[in-house]
């Protein structure tokens, strides 16, 4: 799986745990955990790899509203976004615990619900 694809299942799987709101059968709650736990470590690691490379080629620095960013001068924009690409471009080993569709398809879910739990989605 590719890293670009992973930070996306991080992200939209992490909100869709702190959704007290919804209510899901212990088996897909099970495997959204199970993914979290599989995926966490690797999301972080990539992300990591990110912070070094806006370290590598700009300068940390904070927005003003409690945010902060790297401002990259302009001579090192294209290597830097050259490295980032190459990053998140890596395959990365990630088999996921899947669900059945059954086990959803009677739930009202969102359509950023579905989208979070769609790569998990399988015959089994």
């Amino acid at each position: 799986m590719k890293n670009r694809e992973i930070i996306t299942i991080y992200d939209k799987l992490t909100a869709l745990a702190k959704d007290n709101t919804l209510h899901l059968p212990a088996k897909v709650a099970y495997a959204i955990v199970h993914n979290l736990r599989i995926i966490t470590p690797i999301a972080q690691d990539i992300l990591e790899q990110k912070e070094k490379i806006g370290a590598t080629y700009g300068k940390y620095v904070e927005d003003g509203t409690g945010g902060a960013y790297f401002h990259i001068p302009e001579n090192k924009v294209e290597i830097a976004n050259k490295e980032l690409d190459d990053l998140l471009e890596m395959d990365t080993p990630f088999s996921p615990l899947q669900i059945k569709m059954e086990s959803i398809e009677n739930l009202e879910l969102s359509i950023d619900a579905m989208q979070a739990l769609y790569f998990m989605i399988g015959e089994g």
